[in-house]
């Protein structure tokens, strides 16, 4: 669906060059919702916004159905550009104009007559829950209610691709679920291809098939939900996940900050992280069975839905010799369960 191939973007300020990515390569599959996170600064959106031909690559092709978007005219390039719709951070509605004719905007831009426009534009609105919001203005919606106008408007041209950049980073933790869940529907029953870049791993963890990471310009890794999470390779996915895994939980932080500053070398800090058939094993009890000369201290914990299936994390202190922390690990590693040593 979307081919990108040794991408390079450098930009020039005031006779300065600035070289955003470098030798970006990627696979996006047909009818997937591909994740694509990182940092501030990583790069992402520059990447994002190549796919839909905002921005030109410097060196580097990207393809789109097989068809580059690279050096074409612009009638070929707004042919192309109507099969993608986007979505930003801040919804870029008109203050002006009702919820009706901001989605029904793009349409009117390309001269479509006007019952016929206000009928699809309806339609959509339906799909996206605002069907009785139509007369509305902007100022009246919520954040979540914004967005969901914005997504609408993305999709009244019918797109195969939907291109959210950091979507839900302005909104709520409610407002964040409800979108979410809004995106994989449409992903699911109008078979469009999701591309969402955000530096929120629990959304891409909600709704993901597929993850990219970004660092410095750079794909460092890449993979299904299941694979980046059972097995990140790159510190900065191990960073993300982590972070991602105990920002919600401040306690949680805390004892664990207080925890390493007192820690000894008869200590151990892990991070067990379970998924699919592990989730629903009993691996602390059966490990604290095993050797009862180590005492295990259970400090917090999570279980959390992926595309995928369900799959959850223990931070766990150990008490024992070093000798014994790494018989305990091996031990763990043998059983399934993937362990990172805080």
């Amino acid at each position: 669906m979307i081919t990108v191939q040794n991408v390079n973007k450098t930009f020039v300020n005031k006779n300065q060059e600035f070289s955003v990515l470098h030798d970006v390569s990627l696979e996006i599959p047909e009818g997937v919702i591909y994740g694509i996170i990182g940092y501030s600064g990583a790069g992402k959106s520059t990447l994002i916004r190549l796919f839909n031909g905002l921005e030109t690559p410097t060196s580097g092709d990207i393809k789109i159905d097989g068809q580059s978007i690279v050096n074409i005219n612009k009638t070929d390039l707004r042919l192309a550009q109507q099969q993608i719709g986007m979505v930003f951070q801040q919804f870029n509605l008109l203050a002006s104009k009702t919820v009706l004719e901001n989605v029904a905007l793009p349409l009117k831009l390309i001269g479509v007559p006007k019952e016929q426009r206000q009928k699809r534009a309806l339609e959509i609105l339906e799909i996206v829950g605002l069907n009785d919001h139509d007369n509305k203005y902007p100022n009246q919606l919520s954040g979540g209610q914004k967005q969901r106008v914005a997504i609408a408007r993305a999709l009244i041209r019918n797109p195969k691709i939907l291109l959210c950049d950091e979507a839900t980073s302005a909104l709520d933790p409610e407002a964040t679920s409800s979108i979410l869940k809004l995106l994989a529907k449409i992903n699911r029953e109008m078979k469009i291809t999701i591309v969402m870049v955000t530096h929120e791993m629990e959304a891409v963890r909600r709704i993901c098939q597929q993850i990219a990471v970004m660092e410095s310009g750079k794909i460092v890794e890449t993979g299904s939900v299941t694979q980046i999470f059972e097995h990140p390779n790159s510190a900065i996915t191990k960073s993300i996940i982590s972070e991602s895994q105990l920002q919600n939980d401040i306690d949680a932080q805390e004892v664990l900050k207080e925890i390493k500053q007192n820690a000894t070398s008869d200590s151990a800090i892990l991070k067990l992280t379970f998924v699919r058939e592990t989730v629903r094993q009993a691996v602390i009890s059966e490990i604290s069975r095993e050797y009862p000369k180590a005492q295990f201290s259970i400090l917090g914990g999570q279980l959390q839905p992926t595309i995928e299936g369900v799959m959850g994390y223990l931070i766990v202190q150990i008490q024992a010799t070093e000798d014994l922390q790494e018989q305990i690990i091996k031990n763990l590693n043998t059983k399934q369960v993937q362990v990172e040593v805080i």
